[in-house]
C-alpha cells in the first residue's frame, strides 16, 4: 500500500462529470464493463497503476497528480512513512509503546483511517 492517500476513485468520477460524459460513454471509450467504472467510481475496487496511467491520460491530466491530489479541492495528502503512522497510533493510544504491529495491519488500520477521513470530509 502506498503512504499516501489514493484519490484515484474520486477523481474518475470528478473529471468524466466535469468533461460531461456518461459512464456508458467512458466505459466504451475504456472498452471496459460498465460496472468496473461504477465500482471505481463509488470506491468499491481500487484503481490499478495501469488504469490510473490509463485514465491519467485519457483526461489529459499527470498521473501524479491524479492519483495523489483530490482534484476537486486541489489538495494533496501529506506522505507519511509507516513509523510516522506507528507513532501516531501510539500517541493516540491505539498502540502500546512495546507493541509491534505487522504490515498487512498497519495497512488495513490505514485504510479505516482514510474511511473515517473520508467520512469526515464528507460532513464538512
Amino acid at each position: 500500500m502506498k503512504n499516501n492517500k489514493n484519490y484515484t476513485n474520486i477523481n474518475v468520477k470528478y473529471l468524466r462529470e466535469k468533461k460531461g460524459i456518461s459512464q456508458t460513454r467512458l466505459s466504451k471509450d475504456l472498452n471496459i464493463d460498465p460496472s468496473t467504472l461504477a465500482k471505481w467510481e463509488n470506491g468499491s475496487r481500487q484503481i490499478t497503476l495501469e488504469w490510473a496511467i490509463n485514465l491519467a491520460n485519457y483526461f489529459n491530466i499527470n498521473v501524479g497528480d491524479f492519483i495523489s491530489k483530490n482534484l476537486i479541492t486541489n489538495t494533496s495528502s501529506p506522505q507519511k512513512n509507516n513509523d510516522e503512522y506507528k507513532q501516531i497510533l501510539k500517541n493516540k493510544g491505539l498502540m502500546d509503546e512495546n507493541e509491534n504491529i505487522d504490515e498487512e495491519s498497519l495497512n488495513k488500520l490505514l485504510k479505516i483511517a482514510d474511511i473515517i477521513d473520508g467520512l469526515n470530509n464528507k460532513e464538512d
